[in-house]
């Protein structure tokens, strides 16, 4: 049964920016990176830059500059060491979801690198089944306890993350401005009438410098 993120089953209320993007009918279909991608993924990074959405590195990008990044995230996902997923939506691409295992930490731990969504599917709706399926997969795949990630102290993804139950668990300073780290913990413990999800956050994050956003590539390793 999928993850049930926290506040997934209470009354949305969605701030009017984020409604004013859920225009597209149908949902979100996922499937694997493929090279045939990688055009359109530029093209959708380049527009978020445009749009002036918070982000790591605020320039547009060539192929020569991002093609190599998008290619060692591919060999990354084909060894295991990496889970990336395109997000389609009415048969065209809408976005993506890129992270990887954190090997040295104590609790297995996935941060998650980047998620994208193009202006025209962006929304709470899409972000979470973007995330859910991503930490479905990152659950079969490496049987993670934890999930880290951060953002933009000015990036929307901050909030959409905290309404999926990520908690701030402080704010870095970096060459691109303020960053939060958020994280959630995921326990599973057993009961007579079944298995019943505990979510449960605390502690640090200092693993990482990835960044996840709603509408950012704010981690240009993936």
């Amino acid at each position: 049964m999928p993850e049930k993120f926290e506040g997934q089953n209470q009354e949305e209320n969605l701030a009017p920016e984020i409604e004013a993007v859920e225009q597209e009918k149908g949902k979100l279909t996922f499937r694997e990176l493929r090279e045939g991608d990688f055009a359109k993924m530029l093209q959708i990074r380049n527009e978020v830059v445009a749009d002036g959405a918070p982000m790591g590195n605020r320039k547009p990008k060539t192929e020569q500059e991002y093609f190599p990044e998008l290619r060692k995230t591919l060999e990354e996902s084909k060894s295991g060491d990496a889970i990336c997923l395109i997000a389609e939506k009415g048969g065209k691409l809408a976005g993506w979801i890129g992270g990887g295992l954190i090997k040295e930490a104590e609790l297995p731990t996935a941060g998650i690198g980047v998620a994208i969504l193009r202006k025209e599917a962006r929304g709470f709706k899409n972000f979470r089944m973007l995330a859910q399926e991503w930490l479905e997969r990152a659950k079969a795949q490496w049987g993670v306890k934890k999930l880290i990630t951060g953002t933009s102290v000015e990036n929307r993804a901050r909030t959409l993350y905290k309404r999926l139950g990520f908690k701030e668990t402080g704010v870095r300073e970096t060459e691109n401005g303020q960053y939060v780290n958020l994280e959630k913990i995921l326990l599973r413990s057993a009961t007579r009438a079944g298995h019943k999800n505990i979510i449960h956050s605390s502690v640090n994050m200092k693993q990482t410098n990835t960044t996840a956003s709603l509408d950012t590539r704010p981690n240009e390793r993936r």
